[in-house]
This record gives structure tokens, C-alpha cells and sequence, in this order.
């Protein structure tokens, strides 16, 4: 329940604040999205640099989202998703 609750809030705030940095007083927000991003890169048997390539971005910024440290935008979320072939939701 905790965890739906947890989506649910996300979700939210990607809706109201376009997911560019939802950091609060230097704190990591939460790692879910960050591991669920590295443990499907890593499933791929895919380096950070190598999705970075196909994804457009830097290695740092990918880095950063598995991390915490940063979020994914709107459009990267939807990049991600359609990447690994898994629905918004599942990513979340």
C-alpha cells in the first residue's frame, strides 16, 4: 500500500512540477524510480554510456536518475518507458 502511495505521490509531482529536480532541502528524493531505471539497464547488459546514446542524453544524467539526484522529465519518462518496452506505470 505504501509503495501505490508512494507511485501515486510521484506521479503527482511529475504532473505539477515537470520532474526537472524535486529535491527538498539538498535531500535525495526517493531512489525507487533511480533503481528501477538501473536494474533495467542493467538487465539489457547496457552501460550508462550506452543508454545515454540511445536515450540522447549524458552518461552524468543518467547517473543522476539512478541516483535520486535527479528525475527523469515528462518526455524522458515516456523514452524510458517505450526503451524498455514496459508501460509509465510499471516504470513508476
Amino acid at each position: 500500500m505504501k509503495k501505490q502511495q508512494n507511485v501515486a505521490n510521484l506521479k503527482k509531482e511529475i504532473m505539477y512540477n515537470g520532474c526537472e529536480k524535486l529535491q527538498k532541502g539538498g535531500k535525495k528524493m526517493n531512489t525507487s524510480l533511480g533503481m528501477e531505471i538501473k536494474r533495467l539497464r542493467q538487465e539489457k547488459g547496457m552501460t550508462q554510456e550506452q543508454l545515454a546514446d540511445e536515450l540522447h542524453v549524458s552518461r552524468q544524467v543518467i547517473s543522476l536518475w539512478e541516483q535520486g539526484k535527479r528525475l527523469p522529465n515528462v518526455h524522458m519518462l515516456r523514452e524510458l518507458a517505450c526503451y524498455f518496452n514496459i508501460s509509465l506505470d510499471e516504470l513508476l
